[in-house]
């Protein structure tokens, strides 16, 4: 079944906050990784990723928290989508 989505979940770089937080605990730092903001994540970080596609996004302060939260809210709602569509195909 092909889902024509209003909602992209877009990128996130799933690997970066687990590496903040392995080198936060190796430095016995106290400071949440969810706080984070700085650079944005290098591209390693980042599935898939083309380097056009991480300069065209990049941005100079790019913050864990609300990063996570946008990317949270598209991924609902595409999901919501998904469930939909396929709710309406499987009830023609």
């Amino acid at each position: 079944m092909k889902y024509n989505l209003d909602t992209i979940k877009g990128d996130f770089p799933h690997k970066f906050p687990k590496a903040k937080a392995k080198a936060k605990a190796k430095a016995k730092a106290k400071e949440n990784t969810l706080f984070y903001k700085g650079n944005m994540p290098d591209i390693k970080y980042y599935k898939d990723m083309s380097e056009k596609t991480y300069n065209e996004l990049y941005i100079d302060t790019w913050d864990l928290k609300k990063q996570s939260l946008i990317y949270l809210e598209k991924d609902l709602i595409s999901l919501y989508e998904i469930v939909k569509t396929s709710n309406i195909t499987l009830h023609k």
